[in-house]
């Protein structure tokens, strides 16, 4: 009873405010959930609600007021003095009122944001939440199924809410949470396995495992993927966590909608190629137990579904209490409230770049700084050469952190996707290896070996349908480049490029070698057994001589990139008819 009047009372000294700015407040964050607003206005409301949370001085404040024991009298006092906790509390109300009210269709399923990187899921059949995070999570209990916690942090979970689920005898599916099992004589859903799949009635859970902030927690953190059933549709959901690599994200099917953390120190636009999500919510800003300086702004997510959509990726930036119900019609992409926007209408041709550090691009530039300031490669102005043409593409591959200019930065434009493995010989390419971890920390995020797998993995995840191969400046070994093509011509299907190696100058070590390694690419390509693809001969070397090499004899300067560069965008043009099929 006590819990009730507290819930009212509240409710109705949030409704009762008399203070002019905090009722406009309420006014304008509002519009967000029940009007159709335009992108300016809703940046104009998004910047109050970021004011706001501002005014809060510490993540102290806010960890108290979310603790389950303070008084009504003492929550509505943090309510007063900070304006942002009425939106917290309204969102909540939003989210519980949906839960408990909503009626969900067969073929339809309800997807509730809360907080952080927390959000509720209801079906006809099932509801169920994951990472729930607030200081009124215990009253969702009553309405929910089971719950998915991703990892043993208080801005993903809370005690409160993980007790409540274990007094009704609720599971909770984590790698960590186990400590009434014995007590309740029931699964509570935990394990520390590197997969798992748990079957229910509509709904099927898989568990992966990832680490957390640049590997600092090895294996602590759990991507989910969740398939439920909704009448005779199915819906995939995933919950990438707290994943600083995601590269390790696995999903058997193509998640509906995935929501991901884009300041953790992984790439969530990679994270959305690699598992083919559909729609990617970049999440976990504004998150209030930072210290104002660590509350992300809605501009981070702005910016990342601007790269999403330039990687051909819907994405979108929910605010707290916002409802999505899936599927989204096409109609609806372009005028939904989360101001989706609508991808080209032309589907890209995707392009893998294979091949070694040339393909990833200069790691010295040419005045001898830390990087190459003009960034990307040869990669570089081949885009801007495709844009020119109105070639749509997409570049893809294993890595996407190389060789963006000495401050990580580069052309905003710039697709940054490639598999130009640097050091690799054609034999590494093949097989995988271990990427060694860079010197070069501003351009190099990752701190530890990142693990390349082999050609066929690669291309199995990416599928693409052009391959741009230059590949041998690394030991050259002609027999295993032909094994390399051999390879990939056996598990491809669309159209393989194999371009001759750059020339080389002293001081490289085996410079001599270059012309008969490139006199035996054509016989090498003849030789192919049964290939799936198409393959074709490029004469990159004839592009180039050694004034556009970099003092290192093997690598290309600026003129050297442009030139290739030109040479692979002839060479697409020459079949753009029959790769744009």
């Amino acid at each position: 009873m006590k819990k009730i009047l507290s819930f009212f009372s509240l409710a109705l000294l949030a409704g009762c405010c008399c203070d002019p700015a905090r009722q406009e407040f309420q006014t304008q964050y509002r519009k967000l959930w029940n009007e159709k607003i335009s992108v300016a206005e809703r940046a104009k409301i998004e910047d109050s609600i970021l004011a706001a949370a501002q005014k809060m001085p510490s993540g102290d404040d806010f960890i108290f007021y979310t603790h389950e024991r303070m008084l009504p009298g003492e929550v509505e006092a943090y309510r007063d003095k900070y304006a942002i906790l009425d939106f917290y509390e309204e969102a909540f109300e939003r989210v519980l009122s949906g839960v408990r009210n909503d009626k969900v269709e067969p073929g339809k399923l309800n997807f509730y944001y809360l907080y952080n990187m927390g959000f509720v899921v209801k079906t006809p059949t099932a509801t169920f939440g994951v990472d729930l995070c607030h200081r009124r999570a215990a009253e969702l209990v009553p309405y929910l199924d089971f719950a998915v916690v991703t990892h043993n942090h208080e801005d993903h979970t809370s005690w409160h809410f993980l007790q409540a689920m274990n007094k009704a005898k609720k599971q909770v599916y984590s790698n960590f949470w186990s400590c009434s099992a014995a007590k309740l004589q029931f699964d509570p859903g935990y394990s520390k396995e590197p997969f798992r799949e748990i079957v229910m009635p509509s709904v099927t859970l898989r568990t992966y495992e990832s680490d957390h902030l640049n590997y600092k927690w090895y294996k602590f953190n759990m991507p989910v993927e969740i398939v439920c059933q909704s009448g005779d549709k199915e819906f995939v959901l995933f919950s990438g966590g707290d994943s600083c690599d995601t590269m390790q994200w696995q999903c058997k099917k193509a998640p509906d909608l995935a929501i991901m953390h884009p300041r953790v120190g992984g790439d969530i636009v990679h994270g959305a190629m690699l598992i083919d999500a559909k729609l990617t919510l970049v999440a976990h800003l504004l998150e209030m137990q930072h210290s104002p300086a660590s509350r992300w702004p809605f501009a981070v997510g702005y910016n990342e579904q601007k790269l999403l959509l330039l990687n051909h990726k819907l994405g979108a930036v929910p605010h707290w209490g916002d409802k999505i119900v899936l599927p989204i019609s096409e109609n609806e992409i372009g005028n939904h409230n989360l101001h989706i926007p609508a991808l080209p209408a032309k589907k890209p041709v995707r392009i893998m770049p294979v091949g070694d550090s040339i393909t990833r691009g200069n790691f010295i530039g040419e005045n001898n700084h830390h990087a190459d300031v003009n960034g990307g490669g040869y990669r570089l102005p081949l885009q801007k050469m495709l844009k020119a043409e109105n070639f749509s593409y997409q570049f893809v591959g294993e890595l996407g952190y190389w060789a963006y200019g000495s401050l990580g930065e580069c052309d905003p434009d710039f697709q940054r996707y490639h598999h130009g493995l640097s050091g690799f010989g054609n034999r590494a390419i093949r097989r995988g290896m271990a990427l060694p971890p860079s010197d070069m920390r501003k351009i190099s995020r990752p701190e530890k070996p990142i693990k390349v797998p082999g050609i066929v993995d690669s291309l199995r995840r990416w599928s693409p349908d052009v391959i741009l191969l230059m590949s041998g400046a690394n030991g050259f070994m002609p027999a295993e480049r032909d094994l390399l093509i051999q390879t990939i011509a056996e598990n491809f299907t669309g159209v393989l490029f194999v371009a001759t190696i750059p020339p080389q100058c002293a001081p490289r070590p085996g410079f001599e070698n270059v012309d008969a390694y490139n006199a035996s690419l054509k016989d090498g390509i003849a030789k192919i057994k049964d290939p799936k693809c198409k393959i074709y001969f490029v004469d990159m070397n004839s592009a180039l001589t050694t004034d556009d090499l970099l003092p290192d004899g093997v690598h290309p300067k600026k003129s050297g990139e442009e030139k290739i560069a030109k040479r692979w965008f002839e060479t697409l043009m020459k079949h753009r008819q029959e790769i744009e099929k």
